[in-house]
């Protein structure tokens, strides 16, 4: 019996458009909407439906990609029908090595099995622009793809229907095992192939990706740990902000920020502000706000940094020594009202009252209001109850019960440290902001270390 996933498996992205073998009607075409500004095309020539794979099909496409043995792959791709039509929106796609979960020949190339993917998920679903799906027609999902050996491997992509356009394909051990990388219509995700990520599609200047359906928003959290230490004991600021710029986030929060204190003696703040404008070659606007409430003294604080200017900026000392640095922006037209805290360690009646002096001072700043943060509680405690009962949705929740949560295999709940303490709400009767993917990022390297003792949590948005 084959493992689930091996440590050491990556996301593998395939650019279609990048195909090295070429056979027959399938064509290179240049779209500036597809990965790498080209897709692989099926021209329209009235061919009925094929309904059986061709051991030597006179038509498809191959490519070379690494993947492990004993990894089990979730298999997507990205499509577009010619003239949105059903009947143009399918292929076959066999492999050199594949086999079943029990090791058994599976979907080979050379062979007259294969397995199916189509865009449109259901009859009667339809299909529009770009749109991704996995091999399993229906609100399933289908069959994983195993590896015989590790190493170098072959996909080939034969004609099931012509008229299909293909732009990506995707074999996911981890970050889409149990969601898509984007939208079954009018996608515009691009994935990074070197991390498997969404990308912006947009140039490389820009501050936000635009699309057909709104405009992203990424915001991330992450508890430093005192700046960056990580569990190996060692303070590395760079390994943890490294780690920032692979996600690519349009607004960040930082707990845990050390200005000038005995862990670094540094100022922190300006150190992650400069580093991230010297990688990303961007422009990045701060807030911060010491843990005691002395706004211009040294100490540990909570620190927003945005890719977006600040139109308001705000700090606030709850009581037992606890703040709120908030920042409000305007993304796609739309205000949207952020605060990062990090409430007490040690007591949930002081959690509480923190959380009772919270909302309603936030409720003084315009919607779409999003707070997040250590809340060193639990998602089920009286503490967030109360925040939840004044107006917020847990985002992990509702990714979870809604199918577009992703986190490691060996972390199915989501948790940031021991539990899941770091917490993002979003306000509720707010229809312009939408989360559309919330993750618990694997930080761990190839010998378990992570940058700092929580795992960072990232949320994605599509702001209408």
């Amino acid at each position: 019996m084959l493992v689930g996933v091996s440590a050491a498996a990556q996301e593998v992205v395939l650019q279609a458009g990048k195909a090295t073998k070429v056979v027959g009607a399938w064509t290179k075409v240049s779209d500036s909407s597809a990965a790498a500004g080209a897709r692989m095309s099926m021209p329209e020539k009235g061919l009925g439906k094929v309904t059986t794979p061709y051991a030597s099909p006179a038509n498809y496409f191959e490519m070379t990609f690494n993947a492990n043995a004993g990894t089990a792959y979730r298999l997507w791709f990205r499509g577009k029908a010619a003239s949105n039509s059903w009947s143009a929106d399918s292929a076959f796609i066999q492999f050199n090595d594949s086999v079943t979960s029990s090791g058994a020949s599976a979907f080979r190339i050379g062979s007259t099995a294969a397995t199916t993917v189509t865009i449109e998920d259901c009859s009667g679903c339809g299909v529009s622009g770009w749109g991704w799906n996995d091999n399993y027609y229906g609100k399933s999902q289908g069959s994983l793809i195993y590896f015989k050996t590790t190493g170098t491997h072959t996909i080939r992509v034969q004609n099931r229907e012509d008229g299909l356009s293909i732009d990506q394909i995707v074999l996911s051990p981890v970050l889409y095992r149990s969601a898509a990388p984007g939208d079954n219509k009018n996608d515009d995700t691009i994935l990074d192939p070197a991390t498997g990520k969404p990308t912006s599609t947009s140039s490389s200047t820009s501050t936000s990706t635009s699309t057909s359906t709104g405009t992203r928003l990424r915001v991330m959290h992450w508890n430093t740990h005192h700046g960056g230490v990580g569990t190996d004991g060692v303070l590395n600021i760079p390994r943890l902000l490294d780690w920032v710029v692979k996600e690519n986030p349009d607004v960040i929060s930082f707990n845990e920020v050390e200005k000038n204190t005995w862990w670094g003696n540094e100022d922190q703040p300006a150190i992650y502000k400069a580093y991230l404008q010297q990688k990303t070659g961007r422009t990045w606007y701060m807030v911060w706000a010491q843990e005691f409430g002395s706004w211009s003294a040294n100490g540990k604080g909570n620190l927003l940094l945005s890719r977006y200017p600040f139109t308001n900026t705000a700090r606030y000392l709850l009581s037992y020594s606890r703040t709120i640095a908030l920042g409000q922006i305007n993304v796609n037209g739309r205000n949207i009202t952020i605060a990062t805290t990090h409430l007490d360690p040690d007591s949930g009646t002081r959690r509480l009252a923190q959380a009772n002096e919270l909302t309603p001072w936030f409720k003084g700043f315009s919607q779409n209001r999003i707070v997040v943060g250590d809340t060193n509680a639990q998602p089920t405690s009286t503490e967030m109850a109360a925040v939840k009962n004044a107006g917020y949705r847990d985002a992990w929740a509702d990714a979870k019960a809604g199918g577009y949560a992703v986190s490691a295999p060996d972390n199915p709940n989501g948790y940031t440290r021991n539990s899941r303490i770091d917490q993002l709400y979003t306000s509720t009767g707010v229809s312009s902001i939408k989360p559309k993917r919330v993750e618990v990022v694997d930080t761990r390297d190839s010998k378990g270390v992570m940058p700092s003792d929580h795992r960072p949590l990232v949320v994605d948005y599509t702001v209408n």
